[in-house]
């Protein structure tokens, strides 16, 4: 199997703040070796996303099930995020983003953030 996005879309909640909006972004990860490319894919994607969301997404997660690791993916995401500008920007508006790898039994494995502050 390939590496893949799995889901990606824009979620209304309701929290303790207010409502507000969340990207989540579900991907699996089968080559381990071609995932500095894919987590550039992932980035491109998530900011067609967030550039069609609504203003007031603050949120997002990243889950992944597979071969990488959440550190190695926020190393490889705050690599390419740094020659994206409007990536860095939508980032900059975030109050959270994460990411989280698991096994396919619901397991966390790791958890890692997105946000550099």
């Amino acid at each position: 199997m390939a590496n893949q996005i799995c889901q990606l879309e824009t979620r209304a909640l309701t929290g303790p703040d207010g409502d507000v909006s969340a990207i989540m972004c579900a991907i699996d990860v089968d080559d381990a070796a071609a995932a500095e490319p894919f987590v550039k894919e992932v980035l491109e994607k998530v900011l067609l996303q967030r550039m069609t969301s609504p203003p007031d997404t603050t949120l997002m997660l990243v889950t992944i099930i597979g071969a990488l690791g959440a550190d190695e993916f926020a190393r490889l995401w705050k690599l390419h995020l740094a020659g994206d500008e409007a990536m860095t920007f939508f980032m900059s508006q975030m109050t959270k983003a994460d990411v989280l790898h698991g096994d396919a039994g619901g397991n966390v494995l790791g958890h890692a953030s997105l946000i550099e502050r």
